[in-house]
Protein backbone atom coordinates (compact mmCIF):
# COMPACT_ATOMS: atom_id res chain seq x y z
CA UNK A 1 0.00 0.00 0.00
CA UNK A 2 2.82 2.61 0.81
CA UNK A 3 3.92 2.07 -2.67
CA UNK A 4 0.83 2.95 -4.37
CA UNK A 5 0.83 6.10 -1.61
CA UNK A 6 4.55 6.94 -2.79
CA UNK A 7 2.90 7.05 -6.65
CA UNK A 8 0.37 9.39 -5.93
CA UNK A 9 1.98 11.43 -3.22
CA UNK A 10 4.68 11.49 -6.46
CA UNK A 11 1.95 13.05 -9.26
CA UNK A 12 1.00 15.74 -6.33
CA UNK A 13 3.99 16.90 -5.83
CA UNK A 14 4.61 17.31 -9.44
CA UNK A 15 1.45 18.81 -9.73
CA UNK A 16 0.41 16.33 -12.22
CA UNK A 17 -2.96 16.55 -14.14
CA UNK A 18 -5.34 13.14 -14.00
CA UNK A 19 -4.76 12.17 -17.04
CA UNK A 20 -1.08 12.18 -16.05
CA UNK A 21 -1.80 10.65 -12.77
CA UNK A 22 -3.74 8.09 -14.47
CA UNK A 23 -1.19 7.25 -16.91
CA UNK A 24 1.43 6.78 -13.80
CA UNK A 25 -0.68 4.47 -12.26
CA UNK A 26 -1.41 2.74 -15.00
CA UNK A 27 2.62 2.01 -15.10
CA UNK A 28 3.52 1.25 -11.88
CA UNK A 29 0.37 0.11 -9.98
CA UNK A 30 -0.49 -3.30 -11.92
CA UNK A 31 2.34 -5.50 -10.83
CA UNK A 32 1.68 -4.18 -7.11
CA UNK A 33 -1.80 -5.11 -6.87
CA UNK A 34 -1.11 -8.51 -8.73
CA UNK A 35 1.27 -8.97 -5.96
CA UNK A 36 -0.93 -7.86 -2.86
CA UNK A 37 -3.46 -10.09 -4.35
CA UNK A 38 -1.54 -13.22 -4.74
CA UNK A 39 -0.06 -12.49 -0.92
CA UNK A 40 -3.54 -12.10 0.39
CA UNK A 41 -4.91 -15.61 -1.20
CA UNK A 42 -1.90 -17.02 -0.25
CA UNK A 43 -1.97 -15.57 3.80
CA UNK A 44 -6.03 -16.87 3.03
CA UNK A 45 -4.78 -20.59 2.05
CA UNK A 46 -1.99 -21.11 4.69
CA UNK A 47 -4.14 -22.12 7.29
CA UNK A 48 -2.01 -19.95 9.33
CA UNK A 49 -4.76 -16.95 9.74
CA UNK A 50 -8.06 -18.21 11.43
CA UNK A 51 -10.79 -16.83 8.94
CA UNK A 52 -12.55 -15.16 12.08
CA UNK A 53 -9.91 -13.64 13.53
CA UNK A 54 -9.11 -9.87 13.23
CA UNK A 55 -6.41 -10.59 10.18
CA UNK A 56 -8.51 -12.95 8.58
CA UNK A 57 -11.51 -11.00 8.50
CA UNK A 58 -9.57 -7.95 6.67
CA UNK A 59 -8.55 -10.86 4.03
CA UNK A 60 -11.60 -11.49 3.46
CA UNK A 61 -13.32 -8.30 3.44
CA UNK A 62 -9.92 -7.03 0.93
CA UNK A 63 -10.80 -9.98 -1.38
CA UNK A 64 -14.26 -9.94 -1.44
CA UNK A 65 -14.34 -6.04 -1.91
CA UNK A 66 -11.62 -6.29 -5.02
CA UNK A 67 -12.95 -5.18 -7.57
CA UNK A 68 -14.31 -2.16 -5.57
CA UNK A 69 -11.49 -1.26 -3.59
CA UNK A 70 -8.84 -1.26 -7.41
CA UNK A 71 -11.60 0.94 -9.22
CA UNK A 72 -8.93 3.90 -8.44
CA UNK A 73 -7.29 2.06 -11.42
CA UNK A 74 -10.26 3.33 -14.04
CA UNK A 75 -10.85 6.23 -12.30
CA UNK A 76 -8.04 8.66 -12.14
CA UNK A 77 -10.24 11.28 -9.75
CA UNK A 78 -10.78 8.44 -7.31
CA UNK A 79 -8.14 8.95 -4.36
CA UNK A 80 -6.42 6.44 -2.69
CA UNK A 81 -7.14 7.88 1.03
CA UNK A 82 -10.07 8.92 2.35
CA UNK A 83 -8.50 11.29 4.97
CA UNK A 84 -9.32 14.53 2.95
CA UNK A 85 -12.87 13.42 3.06
CA UNK A 86 -12.55 12.56 6.58
CA UNK A 87 -10.51 15.62 7.34
CA UNK A 88 -13.06 17.76 5.69
CA UNK A 89 -16.16 16.40 7.76
CA UNK A 90 -14.04 16.32 11.20
CA UNK A 91 -15.18 20.05 11.88
CA UNK A 92 -19.04 19.15 11.43
CA UNK A 93 -18.81 16.33 13.50
CA UNK A 94 -16.72 17.93 16.30
CA UNK A 95 -19.56 21.02 16.91
CA UNK A 96 -22.16 18.12 16.50
CA UNK A 97 -20.75 16.59 19.67
CA UNK A 98 -20.21 19.88 21.94
CA UNK A 99 -24.16 20.78 20.70
CA UNK A 100 -22.99 23.71 18.34
CA UNK A 101 -25.23 22.33 16.12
Amino acid sequence: MDEMFAIDREAREQKLSLEDRHAMRQEHVPAILVELHALLFAMQASGAILPKSIAGNAISYTLTRWVKLTRFMEHPVIELSTNWAENSMRPIELAGRIGCI
